[in-house]
């Protein structure tokens, strides 16, 4: 690829053998690194063999190696480079020996192949490493006297593959959106899996469903009696600087609106048999709830605690209303005065197994719950696609990953045979 980064590791003898750096550094994004085996006293770069480069190179199995030189420095990249575990195939190679003639051997440098990495390596991580040794090239000998020839045997090298730039954009590409899908929802898949897991195995996690409730229960004075004291005289002894306090309708047991004040209204339950008494907050309906119809008033209220109505639940009387909303954190019960202008709800809070367990199927989420469960299910497939696409393209793994594909679908298969 035109914009793919390279690396030139040049090594020579001395400095005196370093030619045609001015057209090595003029290839576009490339990075010229220079060393010299036996260095004047001047010399302030680098020592040693291209083979001590490579040895300090962060390479990965996503970059090639092009190595031209004598067979003996060929085949010591190579072995270099297997050592750090580099595929094989990834390595190309071009080696030369001198011409029998009484002229010093001339370097064939051979026009670099371009990477297909697109993030630009340091001199620690070369993506591509050509090198060549040769004597100084005198400006008056003639060019027949440095005519390269090959020797043989020749080590086992490959031969350089025509440029794959889109195959291999292709494929940067999916690590890069394999890589940020992972990354950015990883909080949110460890989620979903471990609701999932929990989803499986509920009964290991809900020992027994909640009771409490978010309903204030007072105690009735010792001096109640179901046979002498009337429920009413009981709820103004609980509410002794009440404003006023009035019988309900429709009510299963005596209830009683109690006026604390213009703003504090409560619902007061009288339960003389257990000697006690219910209390529940009452809020006010606007006049165009008072007005509307059943099922305006259950979405609207339903809007403002979160969940879904049961429909099971719903009943209606002589100008109230009660019905069951179901939600991922918690039951509510509502009961409505129509003709008072009133409603009281009572919470119970569901146990967080259950809750987790909930969410995971998507049962009584909210819109925005709903959302954030579906951005990790698109992660999840994002991220299973992906890291089969990688899987296959890479040779040594195209095996392994074929073999969980077929794991995988037979699992779903059975899931499917066996609902």
């Amino acid at each position: 690829a035109a914009n793919a980064q390279k690396i030139i590791v040049f090594g020579a003898r001395s400095e005196s053998d370093l030619f045609y750096l001015d057209e090595l550094r003029a290839i576009p994004n490339t990075k010229l690194v220079l060393i010299v085996q036996n260095p004047s006293p001047d010399w302030k770069g680098p020592t040693g063999l291209v083979t001590d480069v490579l040895a300090r190179s962060k390479i990965t199995r996503f970059n090639e190696i092009y190595t031209c030189g004598s067979p003996g420095m060929v085949e010591a990249v190579r072995q270099a480079a297997i050592t750090k575990k580099f595929p094989e195939e990834r390595i190309f190679a071009d080696f030369f020996a001198a011409a029998p003639s009484a002229s010093k051997p001339a370097v064939k440098i051979a026009a670099p192949v371009e990477d297909s990495d697109t993030e630009e390596e340091t001199s620690e991580a070369p993506s591509e490493i050509s090198s060549a040794r040769a004597s100084a090239k005198k400006a008056d000998r003639p060019a027949e006297s440095r005519a390269p020839r090959r020797s043989a045997p020749a080590p086992k090298t490959n031969p350089a593959p025509a440029p794959l730039a889109s195959r291999f954009d292709v494929m940067v590409a999916m690590r890069q959106v394999h890589y940020f899908s992972s990354v950015m929802v990883c909080a949110l898949i460890l989620f979903f899996a471990g609701t999932g897991f929990i989803a499986n195995h509920t009964d290991w996690f809900i020992a027994e469903e909640s009771s409490v409730s978010t309903a204030g229960i007072r105690a009735l004075p010792e001096s109640a009696n179901k046979d002498e004291v009337q429920p009413l005289e009981l709820c103004k002894a609980l509410f002794p600087a009440a404003l006023a306090v009035e019988p309900l309708p429709g009510e299963d047991r005596p209830s009683f609106l109690v006026r604390e004040s213009e703003s504090v209204i409560h619902r007061c339950e009288i339960n003389v048999e257990n000697r006690e008494a219910q209390i529940r907050p009452l809020f006010a309906l606007t006049p165009t709830l008072m007005t509307a119809d059943d099922k305006v008033l259950m979405a609207a209220l339903v809007e403002l605690q979160g969940g879904e109505i049961n429909d099971k639940s719903i009943e209606t009387g002589q100008g109230t209303l009660a019905f069951d909303v179901e939600s991922v954190w918690h039951y509510s019960n509502f009961f409505v005065y129509r003709t008072l202008g009133f409603y009281s709800v009572i919470r119970t809070p569901v146990p967080l197994a259950k809750s987790f367990s909930d969410l995971h199927r998507g049962k009584h989420a909210n819109v925005v719950q709903s959302f954030i469960m579906d951005i990790a299910s698109l992660a999840l497939v994002i991220v299973a696609l992906t890291g089969t696409v990688i899987g296959l393209q890479v040779v040594r793994r195209r095996r392994s990953t074929l073999i969980i594909i077929a794991v995988s679908c037979v699992s779903l298969f059975y899931l499917l045979l066996h609902r």
